[in-house]
């Protein structure tokens, strides 16, 4: 960090752990800054930035820290994968840099999930760092990205310039968009019928599936997609969505991935190349994760 910021043998190493021990400063604040920073010099200019969110688990040691709990752990041994320690909820933001072919996520804004607290679920810390980043930025279009967790009610109501994409759970209620008024005394519908389920989608005769190219992961893939316009009244209420589903090409049945995003003017295969740079934030929390010594990446010893 010394070395970064051109202070190596300059001023003593005491000086950053004087910093972050007893001064008084916001990550919220050193994140947005950040977020200038990349959105300067990695995003070009105009151009929406895709930031991604995701949550982490931090393993940890002893009974008595603060917001600890066991947890679900995808990466450990054992069939209920049970792990102690933080779950971090995180947004980064999803740039290419001109020496690799795939996306790189980097990390601006986190909340630490406390366990037990109906009122700040995961989503919400979410759509909180969201709104941080959203009216920092402005104006600018902003992309989020996510997987099957990082959509619901608490994304509603976001502003027009700020859309969503995340992975679609195969048991979502979908409805056809809501008939017009019939001039009657009472209600009126707020959605239309239910559709069939998404397996059950893929195989009618009645929807074309079109083959396109896609660049995920730092390959070109030939896949086929399926698109339709409904609505997802469950999670996002009246709000028009987009459900594409994915699949190889010459697949005989079925599909491989299922997206909803809130963008309609995207083409099937943008929202396909959108959400494949997801990844980039499991690479980021796998390859530069915490230190055993409980600091974070920037050297802050965290409770």
């Amino acid at each position: 960090m010394l070395t970064g910021a051109r202070l190596a043998g300059r001023r003593h190493h005491d000086l950053a752990y004087r910093f972050f021990a007893s001064a008084r400063w916001s990550a919220d604040q050193a994140g947005l800054v950040l977020l200038d920073l990349i959105c300067a010099i990695m995003v070009p200019p105009g151009a929406p930035v895709m930031l991604v969110v995701d949550d982490t688990l931090w393993r940890r040691s002893g009974r008595r820290l603060h917001g600890a709990a066991w947890h679900h752990d995808g990466n450990g041994p054992g069939r209920h994968r049970p792990a102690w320690g933080h779950r971090w909820v995180v947004v980064g933001v999803s740039c290419h840099l001109p020496f690799l072919d795939r996306a790189v996520c980097l990390p601006i804004l986190a909340r630490l999930w406390i366990p037990g607290d109906p009122d700040r679920t995961p989503l919400q810390l979410a759509r909180e760092l969201l709104d941080l980043a959203v009216a920092h930025l402005g104006a600018r279009p902003v992309h989020l990205v996510g997987d099957a967790a990082s959509i619901g009610k608490p994304l509603r109501g976001l502003p027009a310039h700020v859309t969503v994409t995340a992975r679609l759970r195969s048991d979502a209620a979908r409805y056809q968009p809501a008939p017009p008024r019939t001039g009657r005394a009472g209600r009126p519908r707020v959605n239309g019928d239910r559709l069939p389920e998404l397996i059950v989608l893929a195989a009618m005769t009645r929807y074309r599936w079109t083959p396109v190219q896609v660049c995920c992961y730092g390959a070109t893939l030939q896949r086929e997609v399926l698109a339709l316009r409904c609505l997802w009244y469950g999670a996002l209420g009246g709000q028009p969505v987009q459900v594409i589903l994915s699949r190889p090409v010459g697949a005989p049945d079925g599909y491989e991935l299922a997206l909803v995003s809130t963008d309609l003017d995207a083409t099937p295969a943008e929202l396909v190349e959108r959400y494949s740079t997801r990844w980039s934030v499991e690479v980021s929390q796998a390859h530069c994760p915490h230190t055993g010594r409980g600091r974070c990446l920037c050297g802050a010893r965290v409770a």
